[in-house]
Parts: C-alpha cells; sequence; structure tokens
C-alpha cells in the first residue's frame, strides 16, 4: 500500500478510525498507526527524532543494522 505511493502524494493514509503517519529514508520505511484525530505533523516529527538518534546511534544507520543489532 505504501510501496505503491507516488512520491508526489502525502505521508498519510486514512482508514476508517486510523491513520497511516510514514517516512521513507533511503531504503528504510518508518510508519506509525495513529488514531485519525491525532496530529500527523507531530508523528512526523517523531519519526524524524526516531531516525536521528538511530543515526547517531549506529553512525549511518541501515535496515541491517536494525535487524542484526
Amino acid at each position: 500500500l505504501i510501496l505503491n505511493r507516488p512520491s508526489k502524494f502525502t505521508n498519510f493514509i486514512e482508514f476508517r478510525d486510523h491513520k497511516l503517519v510514514y517516512r521513507r529514508y533511503a531504503g528504510l520505511y518508518f510508519t506509525l498507526c495513529v488514531d485519525v484525530n491525532d496530529n500527523e505533523l507531530a508523528y512526523l516529527e517523531a519519526i524524524h527524532l526516531f531516525v536521528e538518534i538511530l543515526d547517531k546511534y549506529f553512525g549511518s544507520v541501515c535496515e541491517l543494522d536494525l535487524v542484526f543489532k
């Protein structure tokens, strides 16, 4: 569902009373399932902060770091 979306679309997908908020960094997708009434931009910022923390910890994080460490 997310992989097939063109890059010009938003990073939010609504379904019933939930919303998927996602962001792509290189080959990694980070996705959160949140309430439809929550602020999407706050979650995008949280994803970005999480990726920055992973980069500090691993150097330059990749999917292998997340799987094997």
